[in-house]
């Protein structure tokens, strides 16, 4: 039996890549109020939608519902360039219920406190992922000042392990824990 010409074979793979069905997806910046369209607001704030990766033509699943919990820190972390196919951060406005005394008496009361954040989806385990690259780990001091919060050590950058874009997030080396950007990610048309 012989085998086919390479340039056949090429041809059948490439074909069956880009006709692959990708389901509909919609960019952050598409949600008047993310926290409310994409959090499972329960006492565990976790993904409602499935986390796709950034480029329309490619479209692979990174988290699926559930799997990521949110978290917002006050400053940006991913390294911003105007060069990035990825859009300027969003902060999202946050309702915080928080308690006050009032100074003349022992009686206390609630307020509600709006902050503005940056989102990020929390990933306790490589595991968690659908479909994740990490890059080696970054050695530049930028990229230490600027790993953030949840962990030390050297910023390994989370990466589509499709079409390797991003940075789309970070890790540490060494470290279980990761965290995507809200923002440089899709999300499916439809709650799951």
């Amino acid at each position: 039996m012989s085998q086919p010409p390479q340039a056949d074979i090429i041809a059948a793979l490439s074909s069956s890549s880009s006709s692959r069905t990708r389901p509909p997806t919609q960019p952050y910046s598409s949600f008047s109020d993310p926290v409310t369209s994409l959090v499972n607001h329960t006492s565990t704030p976790t993904n409602v939608r499935a986390i796709h990766c950034p480029r329309s033509e490619c479209a692979s699943t990174i988290l699926s519902p559930g799997a990521a919990i949110w978290v917002t820190f006050s400053e940006p972390v991913l390294p911003d360039d105007s060069a990035a196919p990825f859009p300027q951060p969003r902060l999202v406005q946050i309702q915080q219920l928080t308690s006050k005394e009032k100074s003349d008496s022992s009686e206390k009361g609630e307020k509600i406190v709006e902050k503005t954040q940056y989102g990020f989806w929390k990933v306790s385990s490589p595991y968690d992922f659908d479909n994740i690259g990490y890059s080696r780990p970054d050695t530049s001091e930028k990229a230490q000042a600027r790993g953030g919060p949840g962990g030390e050590g050297k910023v390994k950058w989370l990466i589509c392990a499709e079409c390797d874009l991003g940075p789309l997030g970070w890790s540490f080396e060494g470290g279980k824990e990761a965290w995507v950007s809200a923002d440089r990610v899709r999300y499916r048309g439809e709650i799951k």
